[in-house]
């Protein structure tokens, strides 16, 4: 008998295997994790399982009732059709491919699946044994001259294919492969990083210090800094011994730019209310991003200033309803590049890459795309950008380069150079161009649940309530206090789901086409109002509020919003009778009362604010807090919604605030907080002033993370946002 393993090694049994190759892809079945090139894929649990069964016997057909028998057992009740569908579904999107065109998963119509891809390097494919065996002896006997026909007919075609190819094919993008440069967890994220000029070292940064390391032996050196300074990398200086940070006093408002030696020491202040920035080819000059940014390190407006500090000069002024990213500087020293993004309500909507000449007012625009990432670097001979991924990997960006001269001009076709996932924030390179490190980072939200002591002031029994890898954000309780309501992309796009609080799985709720989120408790408790906008849109003011049984069943929708956007949709607790919306036209914010079940609505309130704007109503009905975002702000605005009348109410001690939810009681708020340093806290503030500290944790400035607790009715427990995700940094070698 035939020895199938001998001649065919992908047909060897794959079950024992810790780690199975695939193409890009690879899966540890120890760990329970799927890679590619390296990178931590985020896939379900149930999908993982249907690639592990289909991968213990690749080219074999799994049917679906052993997937059935694997994923639930017989004592399960679950409707397995849909379930089976949808887990194969996001393997398929995990794996880059379609049903229509499969690479590595194939459909057999009522039977089940196969796996047809290369596994271990080889195809998963295989004549059947007996196949062999039959058609052995005439193979032999035909073998010369269908080799030699068939090398004729190929040469023909080859030629003709690659003669084609030429004349019509644009460059192919290509993907190079990345290494981790640093490993750090999620309890401990990398904030900055950068590489020196010469490639061989990387500086960076996290909660416990800046840092020094050795690429090529991956030998750390702690950077000694003053008691209380924090420190994010943000450039190196040609010498290659100095770093320019941003950074200050944990304390202090005033974030800045210094130099610092690699050795330690004390630091050198080169301009204050800075955010970032870069050092010039040549050492000679430093280009600081300045301005009051609505989150982390966007800045509005562009400094540069002599390498000592000197001759601070504005270059670029700030423009309305946009913000900066990244500024890099050309070779020659004398244009810079930075991307720029334009906002409408409170997302972009445009993205662009401008150009800046030193001592010169004209700006110009060389490429325009809204999937434009903040990170970028001028290279010699290419312009380096990152670009945000299509649905349903909008979470994850690629760095890209085009061809440029040194006037900015660009040329040619943009060529992809990573295909991981993953958001990168900052680009950074050596001084030829060879070397790069991007900061890379993974931020979800998951749901925790909490309980409340007695006197409301602490969290005890925290523990985590959604399981899967994706982005889940709790607004609202059920009357009964047994269930959370929120929103997820687990599926893609954003979906209501609503899940008991004993229940390890969601059910959905509300889906369709349009991304659905902030799914708010009726007043009554019968139905979940949630708003709706269409995907990949910035414009918010064509979005419209539903509402949908709490049972489930069909949607039906209460109003569309007016203005340029909307912001926060609220309701009030019986025996008060209404919800709330606000809309975002320009710089205004308007705040709108309406009837949950007619949809008629009136004005109640207008600010102007030029910062994103977060409020919460209280379950009575009484009070609105207003809430314009500011890294320094410690003040919130109290409306009463009887009276119309407004007073200032400051949280003593703390800067920051982003979030705002009341108590059930209306007597006290939870709060969350992000300051300039990346920390971010959980604040219980009662009405009387009295501040008690929740939670609390530090992340990257860029992740724009927050804490937020919705109470359940009963007062004993809060559903909290969470963030959790990791930030590393990763090297690419160029050509």
């Amino acid at each position: 008998m035939l020895d199938s393993s001998r001649y065919f090694p992908a047909m060897e049994n794959t079950k024992n295997t810790r780690v199975i190759q695939f193409g890009a892809f690879e899966i540890d079945s120890r760990a329970g994790e799927l890679r590619k090139n390296g990178f931590k894929v985020r896939i379900q649990q149930q999908p993982l399982e249907v690639l592990m069964a289909l991968l213990e016997r690749p080219g074999d057909v799994v049917s679906r009732d052993e997937l059935h028998a694997r994923l639930w057992p017989n004592d399960t009740f679950v409707d397995f059709e849909r379930g089976l569908n949808a887990a194969v579904r996001r393997l398929r999107e995990a794996l880059g491919e379609s049903a229509e065109q499969p690479v590595f998963i194939e459909t057999l119509s009522k039977r089940g699946y196969r796996f047809i891809g290369p596994v271990n390097g080889h195809s998963a494919m295989a004549p059947a044994v007996g196949a062999v065996d039959a058609a052995l002896s005439k193979r032999r006997s035909k073998r010369l001259l269908i080799i030699i026909a068939t090398a004729v007919v190929a040469m023909g075609v080859v030629l003709a294919a690659l003669f084609f190819r030429v004349r019509t094919q644009p460059p192919v993008a290509y993907e190079q492969v990345e290494t981790r440069l640093t490993a750090n967890s999620e309890e401990n994220p990398v904030g900055g990083a950068t590489i020196s000029p010469d490639g061989k070292y990387l500086a960076y940064s996290d909660a416990t210090g800046l840092y020094l390391k050795l690429i090529r032996t991956g030998e750390t050196h702690a950077i000694p800094m003053p008691p209380g300074f924090f420190a994010i990398p943000v450039g190196w200086f040609p010498d290659g011994a100095h770093l320019l940070i941003g950074g200050g006093e944990a304390q202090d408002k005033d974030r800045g730019l210094w130099s610092v030696s690699i050795y330690g020491g004390t630091p050198r202040k080169l301009m204050g209310a800075a955010l970032s920035g870069s050092v010039s080819p040549d050492g000679r000059h430093i280009v600081a991003l300045r301005g009051s940014p609505d989150w982390g390190d966007f800045g509005t407006e562009i400094w540069t200033m002599d390498s000592d500090g000197s001759n601070p000069t504005r270059l670029v002024s700030p423009i309305s309803d946009s913000a900066i990213g990244a500024v890099a500087w050309g070779p020659d020293s004398k244009h810079l590049a930075y991307t720029l993004m334009e906002w409408g309500g409170h997302v972009a909507e445009r993205a662009t890459i401008q150009i800046a000449v030193l001592g010169q007012s004209e700006l110009e625009t060389v490429l325009s795309d809204k999937n434009l990432g903040p990170a970028l670097q001028w290279l010699p001979g290419r312009l380096i950008y990152t670009l945000r991924e299509k649905l349903p990997n909008q979470r994850d960006s690629n760095v890209w380069a085009r061809p440029v001269n040194t006037n900015g001009e660009l040329s040619g076709n943009p060529m992809r150079l990573t295909g991981s996932p993953g958001w990168i924030s900052t680009v950074s390179s050596s001084a030829d161009g060879k070397h790069l490190a991007l900061l890379k980072n993974a931020w979800t939200g998951h749901v925790f649940l909490g309980q409340l002591s007695p006197d409301g002031n602490h969290l005890v029994n925290v523990r985590r309530m959604t399981l899967e890898e994706s982005k889940d954000l709790p607004t609202a309780w059920t009357s009964d206090s047994k269930t959370v309501l929120f929103s997820s992309d687990r599926n893609g796009h954003s979906e209501i789901f609503k899940q008991k609080v004993d229940q390890t799985q969601p059910e959905l709720l509300a889906s369709s086409k349009e991304s659905l989120g902030l799914p708010r408790l009726s007043p009554d408790g019968t139905e979940v109002l949630y708003i709706s906008v269409p995907q990949d849109t910035p414009d918010y003011g064509l979005g419209s509020i539903l509402a949908v049984p709490l049972s489930g069943g069909v949607s039906r929708k209460i109003t569309d919003t007016e203005a340029g956007g909307m912001g926060n949709l609220e309701c009030t607790r019986e025996p008060a009778n209404f919800c709330m919306i606000n809309t975002v036209d320009g710089q205004h914010e308007i705040f709108f009362r309406f009837d949950p079940k007619t949809g008629m609505k009136s004005e109640l309130t207008r600010i102007d604010s030029d910062a994103p704007v977060n409020w919460g109503l209280s379950p009575d009905g009484a009070h609105l807090t207003i809430l314009p975002y500011s890294p320094d702000n410690g003040s919130m605005t109290l409306y009463s919604i009887k009276k119309g009348t407004t007073r200032k109410f400051q949280v003593k001690g703390w800067t920051g605030l982003t979030t705002v939810d009341w108590a059930t009681d209306s007597k006290s708020m939870f709060v969350g907080t992000l300051n300039r340093a990346g920390h971010i806290a959980l604040l219980r503030v009662a009405l009387d002033g009295a501040v008690h500290v929740l939670r609390g944790g530090t992340f990257p400035t860029l992740c724009g993370c927050d804490y937020w607790a919705i109470p359940s009715p009963n007062g004993k427990w809060v559903a909290m946002n969470e963030p959790a995700g990791t930030s590393n940094a990763w090297g690419l070698d160029l050509n």
